[in-house]
């Protein structure tokens, strides 16, 4: 049993995550993005 609940936490932990990690990165594609614009500079003309 207590291997079930020390699952049940880990899966908990990483879909919290999950969704915190989604929640950020469309914030920042939405002003510009920070992870996007570190794959691709944008030129400058």
């Amino acid at each position: 049993m207590e291997v079930l609940l020390v699952n049940l936490a880990w899966v908990l932990l990483m879909a919290v995550w999950g969704v915190a990690y989604f929640i950020q990165a469309r914030a920042d594609r939405a002003k510009g993005g920070r992870y996007i614009a570190n794959l691709e500079p944008e030129s400058k003309d």
